[in-house]
Parts: structure tokens; sequence; C-alpha cells
């Protein structure tokens, strides 16, 4: 999958080149953000299914219907803020606000190559998805 990301950000490099001034800067500053975002969202996520396997909640399939129906509201909604206000995801957002802002305040703001730098995480999975679907 890191294969397929690393061909889209090489394209995305080799586009920026003709876009403007600063537009390398600009895409790999949010690729690499935005890669550390998604990583980090991905880990606790991991971590949290990982928890739940480990309680040894869910031991046989009949039981896992009778605790989905008992504690359905309170106690997925508590654990889904966990994972989404996750410290290490918080940090990657304020990196990625200070450097907007930083690149901003110097004139260094290519905001197209910016959000071109974002692009080949979604445009990776789809491609990822749709090689690997029937596998």
């Amino acid at each position: 999958m890191i294969r397929i990301y690393i061909i889209c950000d090489i394209f995305i490099i080799f586009i920026s080149f003709f876009i403007g001034k600063y537009a390398v800067l600009n895409s790999q500053i949010s690729f690499l953000l935005a890669m550390f975002i998604s990583y980090s969202s991905y880990n606790s996520y991991k971590k949290m299914i990982s928890k739940e396997i480990l309680s040894k909640k869910y031991d046989y399939l009949a039981d896992i219907k009778d605790d989905i129906e008992e504690k359905q509201e309170k106690p997925a909604l508590f654990k889904s803020r966990i994972t989404f206000f996750s410290p290490l995801k918080m940090v990657g957002y304020f990196i990625l606000g200070v450097s907007f802002y930083l690149l901003c305040k110097f004139g260094l703001i290519n905001s197209f190559a910016f959000l071109l730098g974002i692009f080949p995480l979604p445009i990776g999975s789809i491609i990822y998805g749709l090689l690997y679907a029937k596998s």
C-alpha cells in the first residue's frame, strides 16, 4: 500500500514543478502531515480494537449479540470520542495548522499545491481498493 502512496507522491511532485515557485514545498508538507495524521488515526483505532478483543467480552458469538443489545449507546460513543481525540492525531492537526499559518505568514503558500499534497491519500486508497478487491 505504501508503494501506491509513494508513486502518487512522485506524480504530485512532478506536477508541482509546473505549478509554481513553492509548490513542491507546499505539496510535500501537506502530504507528509496527512500521512502522519492518517497513520496516527489508524494506530488509535487499532489499539481500541485490540483492547476490545483482549478484554474477553466477546468469547462466544451468542454473547456478542446480547452485549451489543445491552450496551449499545454509551460505551461505543465514549470510545469513539477517545479515538477521535487521540493525542498523536491532534498533534498532527496542530502541526498542519501551524505549517499552513507559517507558509501564509512568509508568503510561501500555494494553496492549490497544498491541497494537491493531500490528494494521494484518497487516490491511493481508491487505487489500492481497485487493484486488490479481487484478491
